[in-house]
């Protein structure tokens, strides 16, 4: 850590960035000021402060303005939509006795600086924090005290419930009510495909709470008191949550199961903040201390933590000076290589006293001498260490400035990124991004997804049989077929669900609220799908209920997934029903981003490409060939992008998803900077290896589902090429690949290939065939 500027500050509570109308500020709320001739003490002073607000200018930040926020504890700036609003918490007013039962502001930004919105009664607020579920913004306020006996006056509550308040277009409006009496923090975070809200409460225990799709549920308990805040990272698939108590060590957690469990214990007490990022390809968590002993006898002057994240547990790298630490905002750091500053607020000085200062500091990650087998350290020269840093591993290196100069050249180039749930192209020369989200504006997708899962389900409940027989105790924890968990038991649960989700579809269903553009035509072949298929599997279940010793792969392939059946009539096998699926959700978000593509008139020559972060499974769509997007950008692209201006790069930051009603492009575009240095820095250095070694072979990309294969072809290492809707022998062996191929999307069996029919028709939908549901013969319900 360096350290860059020194800001005076006193009794700073917390620091926000804000990034609005092409200004780059800092907003600090101050929680007192220093009395002449009183004692000193971290819990006196006067409360009449304002919040300061510090506009960057150059390599520094400089006193901008000011805010009446008295007795300042938090802010939170945050948009929806075109607006932007800055909520600022207020503990306390007066300058003793104190008065608690104070006012909170929400400010909006009014064209040249923040006007008051709304003010919030609240007592003891301690943080607000705003988060966002779907299109809905919900605002949290932590807040609350508990006085010592004979303190507070006769009117001081008990208690005072934290408070979920939420955008009703209009205003913040009351939600919800989360148990509290003195609350500290808020930290909200997506897992395992939900939504958890964490609550930190001092005087009782901190509560992770889960959303429901309608209100925030009680998940677990995080810690039994003393709360103080949180953080959340990913790694590998995996979701970690870190919990800091002031008066208790630090925690690590690790989802799994749907329940949070203590991974490592970090040492030290007297934690109050923490932050996580990502600092030249390592993520580190910064954890903020505050004060040792107690309030009448504080010790303030503490060192603080950086610790790295070495994939098991985190460990110490760095530590740094604080002084009733209180936040720390990290700026930066959120592409690979990109500079970090790191603003700590310390609200006390040594002899407790407010006037203390706010400290910037410049982060940047060094490798640290490492030890052989035998123990000892490793001996490096620093001139050799110099000459390597040089090159590539400073933020000063030549690399680096080859990096800087592609920027350069290809800011007027268009940008198109694509991650897990969007697509957005930064047009280029400073012009705002355009956003379309292809999968969460998805109609259909998990009704389709439900049925084309039958066959996987189908076969999961053989092998448990299977494994219950030979003794592998999947029969439940008592052991019997029909306990939870065991296979009889799991089968009755699926022949329910799945009579009930065949009552469920009708072609009005789909035509009327599925209602998808590219199905338009197909609502009665589709329900008659659904109807057959779903009665496929109720007869296979039944029969297996009845007869056990039936359930087996051999009987899911002839009777059920393959044929010829040996138990009635198929007239349609159920791999023609999967390969039906995945093809009409690949139809569908590939008819509606072939559009976007060519409304947009993307100069495909000059396009920079990029497929960042996570998409499906871990170990999924890190190649071309295995991201289902990837094969619609090549198919829309009429073969004009050029390979090399493709880079997948699952490890790139992401925005959260794209939210079309509040069109808030912010967060996406806060990231173009990066996705830019990142492209141009992977490309510029791909460039250098064809003027240094002209004459010998290049390099050159396996094309995509190329392999072709016949009836001889034992295995594959792609997905074949397709020579038509009929050609079963490929379209089920990418049934196959797909589930067998940990880097594959189950979804993504056939969306490349829907997309090149799509484009070589028009991105017609009704002019294409739809492999397993025109022209299969799909009994009507009632006329089996």
């Amino acid at each position: 850590m360096t350290e860059l500027q020194r800001i005076p500050t006193s009794g700073a509570r917390a620091v926000e960035p804000v990034r609005v109308a092409g200004r780059h500020l800092l907003a600090i709320p101050q929680l007192a000021r220093d009395i002449p001739g009183a004692p000193p003490g971290m819990n006196g002073g006067d409360s009449g402060t304002e919040l300061l607000l510090l506009s960057r200018s150059g390599d520094r930040f400089e006193r901008w303005g000011t805010l009446p926020a008295p007795g300042g504890e938090d802010a939170e700036f945050f948009t929806i939509g075109d607006r932007a609003f800055l909520a600022v918490a207020s503990i306390r007013t007066g300058a003793g006795p104190y008065e608690f039962a104070a006012t909170s502001t929400i400010f909006e930004w009014q064209g040249a600086g923040f006007a008051p919105f709304q003010e919030v009664p609240t007592f003891a607020a301690k943080q607000w924090k705003h988060w966002q579920i779907g299109s809905r913004h919900f605002l949290g306020l932590a807040q609350g005290v508990v006085f010592p006996p004979g303190h507070g006056g006769p009117d001081a509550p008990a208690d005072r419930d934290s408070v979920v308040y939420e955008w009703d277009g209009c205003s913040f409006t009351e939600f919800q009510r989360i148990p509290s009496r003195w609350a500290y923090n808020w930290h909200a975070f997506p897992a395992g495909g939900e939504f958890f809200v964490a609550h930190a409460e001092h005087a009782g225990p901190s509560v992770l709470y889960r959303w429901d799709g309608t209100r925030l549920q009680p998940q677990q308990t995080l810690a039994a008191e003393s709360g103080r805040a949180f953080a959340s990272f990913d790694d590998g698939g995996e979701t970690y949550l870190v919990v800091a108590c002031i008066a208790a060590p630090t925690r690590v957690l690790r989802l799994a199961g749907g329940q949070f469990t203590e991974t490592q214990v970090l040492d030290g007490l007297g934690a109050r903040e923490l932050a996580v990022t990502r600092c030249d390809g390592r993520t580190l968590l910064i954890r903020v201390n505050f004060i040792l002993g107690t309030p009448a006898d504080p010790r303030p002057s503490l060192d603080s933590q950086i610790y790295e994240w070495d994939g098991g547990q985190l460990r110490e790298v760095a530590t740094f000076p604080t002084c009733g630490g209180t936040d720390v905002a990290v700026l930066g750091g959120g592409a690979e290589g990109g500079p970090v500053e790191l603003v700590v607020t310390n609200s006390l000085t040594p002899g407790l006293r407010f006037a203390a200062e706010t400290v910037r500091y410049s982060l940047r990650a060094q490798r640290p001498p490492t030890a052989p087998a035998s123990g000892r350290p490793v001996q490096q020269s620093p001139e050799l260490l110099d000459l390597f840093t040089a090159y590539t591993a400073g933020p000063d290196s030549i690399g680096v400035h080859l990096a800087e100069a592609a920027v350069r050249a290809a800011e007027h180039d268009p940008l198109l990124v694509v991650t897990g749930t969007d697509v957005v192209l930064y047009p280029g020369s400073g012009a705002a991004p355009v956003i379309e989200p292809y999968r969460l504006g998805t109609r259909g997708f998990k009704e389709l997804a439900a049925i084309s899962h039958l066959g996987p389900a189908v076969a999961t409940l053989a092998r448990l049989r299977e494994f219950a027989d030979a003794g592998g105790h999947q029969d439940g924890p008592a052991g019997g077929h029909d306990a939870p968990g065991g296979w009889r038991a799991d089968t009755a649960r699926l022949l329910s669900a799945t009579a009930a989700a065949r009552a469920a579809s009708s072609a009005s269903f789909w035509r009327d609220q599925i209602a998808v553009r590219a199905f338009t035509g197909r609502e009665d072949a589709l329900a008659a799908m659904v109807d057959y298929s779903c009665a496929l599997t109720e007869r296979f279940l039944q029969r297996a209920l009845d007869e056990p010793a039936y359930l087996s792969m051999g009987a899911v392939r002839r009777d059920y997934l393959e044929g010829p059946s040996g138990d009635g009539n198929l007239p349609v096998p159920f791999n023609k029903v999967m390969i039906a699926t995945f093809y009409l959700s690949g139809m569908d978000i590939a008819h509606r981003l072939i559009s976007w593509f060519d409304g947009a008139g993307i100069d495909w020559q000059r396009a920079m490409v990029l497929f960042a972060g996570r998409v499906g499974r871990p170990t999924a769509g890190v190649t071309q060939e295995s991201h289902s997007i990837a094969g619609v950008v090549r198919a829309v692209s009429r073969g004009q992008l050029p390979p090399e201006r493709v880079f997948i790069a699952p490890h790139a930051p992401v925005f959260p998803p794209y939210n079309p009603a509040g069109k808030d492009t912010s967060p996406a575009g806060e990231l173009e900077a990066g996705y830019r240095r990142l492209w141009a820095g992977l490309h510029a250095t791909s460039e250098l290896a064809a003027g240094m070694f002209a004459g010998y072979p290049r390099f050159a990309p396996p094309a995509a589902g190329q392999v072709t294969i016949g009836p001889g072809t034992a295995s594959v290492g792609a997905k074949p090429a397709l020579s038509g809707p009929g050609d079963w022998l490929g379209l089920v062996t990418r049934l196959r690949v797909v589930m067998e191929d940990p880097t594959q999307l189950l979804s993504g069996a056939v969306t490349d290939y829907a997309s090149a029919e799509l484009v070589a028709h028009a991105n017609d939908p009704s002019a294409v065939t739809v492999p397993g549901l025109d022209g299969e013969p799909y009994p009507r319900a009632g006329t089996r």
